[in-house]
C-alpha cells in the first residue's frame, strides 16, 4: 500500500522493499486483502483531496496569485495522505497563477494521483511474485494465537508455507503488531520463517 500511495507515511522504505534485488513475494491472500483496501484508501485520498478543493474555493484569493503568496495558499493538515503531492504542486507551479488555473491544477491532480495510483500498482505485480498455498497448518495457526489478528496470522502462515521451499525466507512488515519483538520471537519460534523485519528499517 505504502508503494502505490506516494503520500503514504510507508512510501520510502516500501520503494526500498520493491527495488531490492532480492525476490519478493506475497500470496493470494494477501493480494486480495490489498486490492479491497486500496479500494477504500484510494477512495478516502481521492475524497479529502475533493473537500480541500473546496475549502480553498471558499477562501478568498487573490484572482490572480503571485509567487509572495504562495506561502500562504491554505494547505492540508501534515499527516494526511494528500499533504506531500498538494505541498509538491504548490512548490512547483509556474506563478504568477489566476485562482481559477489553480483550481484546475488541483483538480488534475486528483485525477493523476488515481492514475498514478494504478501504475504503480502494475509495476508492483510485475515485481511481486504470487505464492498459492494449498496446505493448512493448524499447529501453526494455534501457536500463533497471541498475534491478535486473524488476518496477519494468515499472511504469516503463507509465508511459513512458502519458506518450505525458500528458505532462508524474512518477512518484511509495516505492522506494529508483528514486529515488536516479542511477536518476532514468536514467529521465529514456532514457523520456518528465518526473521521479521520491521519496514521503517528496511
Amino acid at each position: 500500500m505504502g508503494y502505490c500511495f506516494r503520500g503514504d507515511d510507508w512510501n520510502i522504505p516500501a520503494e526500498k522493499v520493491v527495488k531490492t534485488e532480492e525476490e519478493e513475494y506475497t500470496s493470494e491472500y494477501g493480494m486480495t486483502v490489498f486490492l479491497i483496501k486500496k479500494k477504500k484508501y484510494k477512495r478516502v485520498i481521492i475524497g479529502d483531496l475533493e473537500k480541500y478543493i473546496h475549502s480553498l474555493e471558499k477562501k478568498h484569493l487573490p484572482d490572480t496569485i503571485e509567487i509572495t503568496y504562495r506561502d500562504r495558499i491554505p494547505k492540508h493538515l501534515n499527516r494526511t495522505k494528500i499533504f506531500q503531492p498538494v505541498s509538491q504542486l504548490i512548490d512547483s507551479i509556474n506563478y504568477p497563477i489566476s485562482r481559477e488555473d489553480l483550481m484546475g491544477e488541483l483538480d488534475d491532480l486528483a485525477v493523476a494521483l488515481e492514475a498514478e495510483v494504478e501504475r504503480r500498482e502494475t509495476s508492483l505485480f510485475q515485481t511481486v511474485r504470487i505464492h498459492r498455498r494449498t496446505i493448512d497448518y493448524p499447529a501453526v495457526e494455534k501457536a500463533l494465537i497471541g498475534i491478535n489478528d486473524t488476518e496477519d496470522i494468515h499472511l504469516i502462515v503463507d509465508a511459513h508455507d512458502l519458506a518450505q521451499t525458500r528458505n532462508p525466507l524474512e518477512f518484511v512488515s509495516g505492522d506494529s503488531d508483528i514486529c515488536g519483538r516479542t511477536e518476532a520471537e514468536l514467529i521465529k519460534t514456532n514457523t520456518s520463517i528465518a526473521g521479521v523485519i520491521p519496514l521503517i528499517r528496511f
